[in-house]
This record gives C-alpha cells, sequence and structure tokens, in this order.
C-alpha cells in the first residue's frame, strides 16, 4: 500500500494530537511494514500508536 493513501486515510479518520490510536492489524508478519506504516503515520500527526497484531 503507497504510504500516500495510508497518510489519507489516517488523515481522515480524525486522528488528533495527543491521542492514543489503537492498530489492530490482521496479516502475516510478511505484510507487517503495513502496520508499521499506519504507526509511523499516526507519530507523525502527533498522536501515539499502539500495534496490536
Amino acid at each position: 500500500m503507497e504510504k500516500n493513501i495510508i497518510y489519507k486515510i489516517v488523515q481522515a479518520s480524525g486522528v488528533k494530537k495527543g491521542e492514543l490510536i489503537l492498530i489492530h492489524f490482521w496479516g502475516e508478519d510478511k505484510d507487517k511494514h503495513i502496520a508499521n506504516d499506519f504507526c509511523q503515520v499516526v507519530v507523525e500527526l502527533g498522536a501515539s500508536p499502539i500495534l496490536l497484531q
């Protein structure tokens, strides 16, 4: 998944600075980079991600 698409998805979900965001990833370890990209965007928007796989 392209990073600019991930950014648009996270931004459209209404993530705000200071929030705690749960990222629940249902996938294989080989695809975990997608979940990590979501986490990175959440951090860029000033929130704190928690990744659950």
